[in-house]
């Protein structure tokens, strides 16, 4: 017997969260440094949660908590989206319960296309891993288990794919006359710790502006980019975000941190206070970057601005750190794509989503 649940109740989002940690144990690559942006939703902590509809849901079979997903609903896009989505193997029926009702609730909405693998927003999180699950995730990027694709892609219309790319610090380099000119044309600051809730709003600002392109963004409240990133305040020095401006108006960020989750152990249950204590004093062993996002008015594409940033980047990860991994790219962002072979790079894990007909 297959039986749906909402979950609203204190005990039952325990219960939420406590079937992540189920579906992960042992998966040593799996690390819970994502938990918070789960109970952001559970318990609709922020602007963002608090400006949508947001519906935590559990199917039960046989009396065990096989699947359970949040069905969100922005304004802004125009899809009900299977998020937060955890199955344990060998439950296709279970997951068909859950498919049939998000199909059913973006009907009730009004809306006619599902989307199964975005996290709320692109900042949350977007994609089921497609490979490399015997590879750590880096911090803020997702890791799921390979039978997802399955359960998904028997229902699915549509798969879009994301790739992210890892390079060399040793082997990135630019041209000297191409740093030389967009020194020459732009100005490049650090981040303001000591205004940091300015700082991030303002990120979020821009992200607005400069992402607006991109497939699944929609814009979102500046603040609650603040919100997202506030319990990582103490880890975030002044030269993880780097704005590029030019006659005192920003036209460009880059933000990037240390891969955190290197010092984390995986597959298993961390205290944020453990976590975070981890990542203040193992700091020093870790040895990969994480380029996560880097946005460029529209106007100033494809000028130097971008070479200047990067630049930045290469200058702070030199010496202490090997590698750098960028967050997900979707394979038909050309522009994005070109970006990344500005260095010797390769790809390093892939992504997909999956996209339903709320009428199937």
């Amino acid at each position: 017997m297959i039986c749906l649940t909402d979950v609203t109740t204190s005990r039952q989002k325990r219960s939420f969260v406590d079937f992540i940690y189920r579906v992960y144990a042992g998966r040593r690559c799996y690390k819970d440094t994502l938990m918070p942006v789960v109970n952001l939703f559970l318990h609709e902590g922020d602007a963002f949660t608090a400006g949508s509809f947001v519906r935590p849901i559990q199917v039960a079979s046989h009396g065990e908590i096989s699947a359970q997903c949040m069905l969100v609903h922005h304004p802004r896009l125009p899809m009900l989206q299977v998020a937060f989505f955890e199955a344990l193997p060998d439950r296709a029926d279970a997951v068909g319960r859950l498919i049939d009702e998000a199909r059913a609730e973006a009907r009730r909405r009004g809306l006619r296309r599902v989307v199964a693998g975005l996290n709320g927003h692109l900042a949350y999180g977007v994609g089921f891993l497609a490979d490399a699950f015997d590879v750590p995730c880096p911090f803020d990027s997702l890791y799921t288990p390979e039978y997802y694709l399955s359960y998904w892609s028997a229902h699915a219309d549509a798969v879009r794919t994301l790739s992210t790319y890892r390079f060399v610090v040793a082997e990135a380099t630019l041209p000297d006359a191409i740093l030389r000119r967009a020194s020459a044309r732009f100005q490049y600051r650090r981040m303001d710790t000591t205004r940091f809730r300015e700082e991030m709003t303002l990120l979020g600002e821009l992200s607005n502006r400069f992402l607006d392109e991109t497939y699944l963004y929609f814009e979102r409240d500046p603040y609650a980019m603040y919100q997202l990133l506030r319990p990582i305040r103490l880890l975030l020095r002044s030269e993880h975000l780097v704005f590029a401006s030019r006659e005192g108006r920003e036209i460009g960020f880059l933000f990037w941190h240390p891969d955190f989750n290197e010092v984390i152990p995986g597959g298993r249950r961390n205290s944020a206070l453990a976590t975070g204590i981890r990542c203040l004093l193992a700091k020093k062993r870790i040895r990969t970057a994480k380029l996560n996002a880097v946005g460029i008015d529209h106007r100033y594409r494809g000028s130097s601005v971008a070479a200047g940033l990067l630049g930045e980047l290469v200058r702070s990860c030199a010496g202490r750190y090997e590698t750098v991994e960028t967050n997900f790219v979707w394979d038909s962002n050309r522009r994005s794509t070109l970006l990344n072979n500005r260095f010797p790079h390769r790809e390093a894990r892939h992504y997909e989503t999956f996209e339903l007909d709320a009428f199937g």
